[in-house]
Formats: C-alpha cells, sequence, structure tokens
C-alpha cells in the first residue's frame, strides 16, 4: 500500500427492548388497556478504502470506496389488546445494503483562492427497493486580504429512515393517538447551496437556498373511519428553503460583548398524496438571536442570551411563534485548573411551539406542556495538563423504536 492509504472496517451490534403498557378510561364508560412488547437487533458491517494523494502544482486527489451491510429484525407483540380496534403483533427481517465509490481534488491557488470538488456514487438496495444516485461536492474560497472572505459551497447529502419506520406497525400514545408505519419508506436527497461574506471575521452575510426531494416527516391525520389521531412518516414531493443570515457585534463596551444574529426564510412544502389529501403550503419566517457576555475582571463570566421565531410550517401543521431565554455564569480559579459554570435555559419555557392543523377539513389544537425548563451546574478540576482523549461515537440514529 502507498502513503496517504486508509482501510477500516466498524461492526455494530444492536439490541434493543422497548415495552409499552397503557390504559385509558373515557367519559362514555368504555375503556382500553393494551400491553406491548417490542424488541429490536440490528447488526451492521461496514467496510472502507480511502487514499489521498498530493500531486504537483498544489493539487490533491482523494478517491475511495465503502460498503455497509445492515440486518435487522423488529418484532412488535401484544400481549394484552382489551377494546383497540387495529392492534396486530409484527415480526419482520430487513437487510440493507449500500455501496460507495468517490474522488475529489482540491487546489490551493494564488492570492487567497482555494477550491475543491468531489463525487460520490452510491448503489442503495432495501428490500425490494434499488436505486443509483450521484452526489456532487463544490466549494470555492477567496481571501484577498485579512479582512474579506467570500465562500461558495454547493452540496448533496442523503437522510435514511429509521430502520423502525420502514416497518409496518401501529403504536399507541394514549386511547386516542396512534403511530402508524408502513413499507415502502425511501430515503431522500438535500441539495444545499450557501454563499457567505465574512468582513473582519465579525460581520457575516450568509444566503443559503436547501431543497429536499422525496423528504419524508412524521404528521397528523384525523380518521374519517374512527375516531382516531393517526401519526405517520411519509415522502412528501419536496421540501425547501431560501434565506438570508446576518451576524453583527454590537459594541457596548469593554466588559460587555454583545451578537446580534437576524434572518429570515421563505418555507415551500408540497405533498400530492398524504391519506385522501393533498397540501401545497409557504411561509414566510424571521427570527433573531442576541447573545451577551459580561466579563467582571479575568475570571468572572456572565452570559445572557435570547431567541425569538416568527411562526412556521411543517407540512400540514401551523407551528406558532417561539422563545428562548438562557441565562448563566462561569468561574475560573486555581490558576485555570478549575471551573464551576451554572446554566439555566429556557427560563419562561416557550422554546416549544403550539400546533394548530386547519387544513381541508382536519382541525386540531395540540398546546404543549411539557418541562423544558434546565439547570446545571457542573464542575471541573485539570489534573496538570490532562486532555481528553477523543472517542469515535457510534452512530445509532437509525436505531430503536
Amino acid at each position: 500500500m502507498g502513503p496517504g492509504v486508509s482501510l477500516g472496517a466498524d461492526y455494530t451490534c444492536f439490541h434493543s427492548d422497548d415495552d409499552q403498557h397503557l390504559s385509558a378510561a373515557f367519559h362514555d364508560g368504555t375503556s382500553v388497556r393494551t400491553v406491548a412488547v417490542g424488541r429490536q437487533v440490528i447488526d451492521r458491517l461496514t467496510l472502507y478504502a480511502d487514499r489521498d494523494r498530493p500531486l504537483k502544482n498544489g493539487w490533491n486527489v482523494g478517491y475511495g470506496l465503502a460498503y455497509s451491510y445492515s440486518y435487522d429484525r423488529d418484532s412488535q407483540v401484544y400481549q394484552q389488546n382489551e377494546g383497540m380496534q387495529q392492534a396486530y403483533d409484527t415480526r419482520s427481517k430487513l437487510r440493507e445494503q449500500r455501496g460507495e465509490v468517490y474522488g475529489s481534488v482540491s487546489k490551493q491557488f494564488g492570492k487567497g483562492l482555494a477550491m475543491e470538488a468531489s463525487l460520490k456514487g452510491e448503489y442503495y438496495r432495501i428490500a425490494d427497493y434499488r436505486k443509483w444516485t450521484a452526489y456532487p461536492r463544490f466549494s470555492l474560497s477567496y481571501v484577498p486580504g485579512g479582512k474579506h472572505v467570500f465562500q461558495l459551497t454547493f452540496a448533496t447529502d442523503k437522510t435514511y429512515p429509521s430502520f423502525w419506520q420502514m416497518q409496518s406497525s401501529v403504536g399507541y400514545i394514549d386511547g386516542y393517538s396512534e403511530v402508524r408505519q408502513e413499507e415502502g419508506l425511501r430515503p431522500f436527497t438535500d441539495y444545499a447551496l450557501n454563499a457567505t461574506y465574512v468582513y473582519n471575521r465579525n460581520y457575516i452575510v450568509n444566503l443559503f437556498y436547501s431543497f429536499q426531494d422525496d423528504c419524508f416527516m412524521q404528521l397528523p391525520y384525523q380518521s374519517p373511519e374512527r375516531l382516531t389521531l393517526i401519526y405517520q412518516t411519509r415522502n412528501l414531493n419536496y421540501q425547501s428553503h431560501a434565506g438570508v443570515v446576518c451576524v453583527v457585534p454590537v459594541p457596548v463596551a469593554k466588559w460587555l460583548e454583545s451578537r446580534l444574529e437576524v434572518g429570515g426564510l421563505y418555507q415551500h412544502v408540497r405533498c400530492d398524496d398524504f391519506f385522501d389529501l393533498s397540501f401545497d403550503r409557504k411561509k414566510w419566517v424571521g427570527f433573531g438571536n442576541l447573545s451577551n457576555s459580561f466579563l467582571v475582571g479575568k475570571d468572572l463570566l456572565f452570559e445572557l442570551a435570547a431567541r425569538v421565531q416568527s411562526p412556521a410550517i411543517q407540512g400540514n401543521l401551523d407551528l406558532g411563534s417561539i422563545m428562548s431565554v438562557t441565562a448563566g455564569m462561569r468561574w475560573t480559579l486555581a490558576k485555570g485548573r478549575m471551573s464551576c459554570s451554572l446554566y439555566c435555559t429556557d427560563l419562561f419555557n416557550r422554546s416549544l411551539p403550539r400546533c394548530t392543523l386547519d387544513y381541508a377539513g382536519q382541525y386540531m389544537t395540540m398546546d404543549n406542556h411539557f418541562y423544558l425548563r434546565t439547570v446545571s451546574l457542573k464542575l471541573v478540576y485539570r489534573l496538570g495538563g490532562y486532555k481528553q482523549k477523543e472517542v469515535k461515537k457510534v452512530d445509532t440514529s437509525r436505531f430503536g423504536h
């Protein structure tokens, strides 16, 4: 093997038990009671080979390939079922394969100009679904002087549903709401374009556009056949966002650093097949964030940050405005070896929006009263020159029920 070659293999075995006990009584005297036992076992193997190779005149190329195989065994068995109309046992096996081949090229030109481009081809197979996809990436940066930075990036990526979302099953939240999964859910491709200008390392203007083709999300639907609210993850036609973000430092005093972030975006989501209805919705959204750092001496720092966002949309849902305030302090002592931090997030418990549904004869109001405020205290003492080692985290984002 030549220089710059990297070979590797990863194996993950995941096991999860998920039991549910539900009982509910209604005003008409009826009641429901269910006991469901869920189990998931996943084996995943990944093999990869990469190589980076410098060429003449500052060019650098990289290429490689990867293969991933996953085997999922899922089950949900109802040991007790009283009063539920739709409750059935599910047992399934799912095999997923992904093969990738990719190449990249980069170049550092003179006068602050740099370029990088890559292309990845993927073959994806799960059950009877097979698809070839190409993922191009490109970035260009230009730094004409010490105070100006220009960046342009275009990227494509893929988002995969969890293994459990691709199985046919029905789970219950309460006596009225249920979560339904059906086979056939597909991954989607995300295209993102960003243009950024940075002045003096502090002033930032970012223009962005993203398009999620065939994206999926979980949305509610009120059944016309029975008194049931169904939550189901479905593939939509697409979802897109376009907007601008500006970051501006606010000069006040030497002991106070303030940073203001304001922006807006245009949302567009379309679905031609969601149960027996369709939707094509658009919305303008504004947001702002103000962060403040108060320095008292050299060792004591107070922080206060606030974020607001105007109403937005999520599929067929309307999301209300949100507000979040965070406050904290950090005290450093023992010549920097020891630190004490105290933080309180979401002081007014307003970071979760109110959800409403008023579309095509569907009416629902979901006013969440979850307690999201948190208080944390952290004490840290560093022994000598100790540095925490970085450990590679296992990706379990697609695991679990």
